[in-house]
């Protein structure tokens, strides 16, 4: 007879088998574990990504501030192309450099017709067209006022601004004086001086003594003398003054301006630091290509202020600001360039 043994089946505390509950173990605990995998796995993930996002925008910093100091090189370090894009239309302009050709002064005359053309030289030539921009020069002698190139009014708005800050030297109206006289009493007056009246060999008004044939009985002058020419393709598109850099030199201090063939014995005092003497220079042509004229300038003997004279010549649409003794000098200047992203 065969027997049969009877199979036993191991049941758990609240019944089921013990390997369901294994089973049912199990896959609660990889559930779990998933669910906290995926925790992690999300968490990294925003990680990662914020990572990503600081990584993009340091890069995009990066890639703006070396824009902006790129451009500032271009503009203050380079003549432009062509280097005489200034007097060209705009559509012959490549880039707009605002360095005279081989100086590292910058040119005023560059800087005025920028500031002109901005927005047809500007974008896509030297910045892309989304990147506001602010350039403004500020000259170091405050007499001088600054030079605002452009200043978008969208700079404000942006979120990422780059401030690029450069020392230059500008020529400002350097180029448009035509004389400069530099007068210091005290080399007039020194022992180691001859004395007499005009120190210039060449001056027509000097006797054969080397005298001044212009004097005043009840006045000794030292007269300093120099001479200019002025051709006559200029003469009717430009205004002529003599600026001074101090508007109160003393009494028994003026000027002549004439001409060797036609000399004048009128003497004029200094009245303010601008004298417009148009009329003084555009009355000697007479017919030729040009011609030379002589600038006489005396002082009193007694005196012992310095100063200087300069001959300039300017068109007539230069703002009256602008004709100061300073304008024709170069000046130092902080060339300060902002950009700008908007968000």
């Amino acid at each position: 007879m065969v027997s049969v043994q009877p199979k036993v089946i191991a049941m758990g505390k609240y019944g089921g088998s013990i390997m369901d509950q294994k089973a049912l173990v199990f896959s609660t605990d990889l559930l779990l574990s998933l669910v906290i995998f995926s925790i992690i796995l999300g968490l990294s993930a925003d990680m990662i990504d914020n990572y990503s996002i600081q990584m993009q925008e340091h890069l995009s910093r990066n890639s703006h501030e070396r824009l902006a100091r790129e451009a500032t090189d271009i503009l203050i370090k380079t003549a432009g192309s062509p280097d005489n894009w200034e007097e060209l239309s705009t559509h012959e302009v490549k880039i707009p450099g605002l360095s005279k050709k081989d100086s590292n002064l910058i040119s005023y005359k560059k800087v005025l017709q920028l500031k002109k053309d901005y927005h047809n030289l500007m974008p896509d030539n030297v910045f892309p067209s989304f990147i506001h921009t602010s350039i403004i020069i500020y000259p170091l002698n405050p007499v001088l006022e600054p030079v605002i190139i452009h200043n978008s009014s969208k700079i404000a708005s942006c979120s990422d601004i780059v401030v690029v800050n450069r020392t230059i030297n500008c020529d400002f109206r350097n180029d448009e004086s035509i004389l400069l006289l530099e007068i210091n009493p005290d080399d007039y007056n020194s022992e180691n001086k001859e004395d007499r009246h005009c120190f210039s060999k060449k001056c027509p008004h000097l006797n054969i003594n080397g005298d001044h044939l212009i004097s005043d009985p009840e006045a000794e002058y030292y007269w300093i003398c120099a001479y200019f020419q002025i051709n006559k393709s200029q003469v009717d598109y430009n205004d002529y003054y003599i600026i001074t850099d101090d508007p109160h030199l003393p009494k028994n201090t003026g000027w002549i301006i004439d001409q060797a063939h036609n000399p004048s014995v009128v003497k004029k005092e200094f009245n303010g630091s601008l004298i417009n003497v148009n009329s003084a220079i555009k009355t000697g042509f007479n017919g030729n290509d040009f011609e030379i004229f002589w600038l006489h300038i005396y002082f009193d003997k007694a005196s012992s202020k310095k100063f200087k004279v300069y001959l300039v010549e300017v068109a007539p649409t230069t703002p009256q600001s602008e004709l100061k003794a300073e304008y024709f000098q170069i000046q130092p200047c902080h060339f300060i360039l902002k950009t700008g992203v908007l968000s």
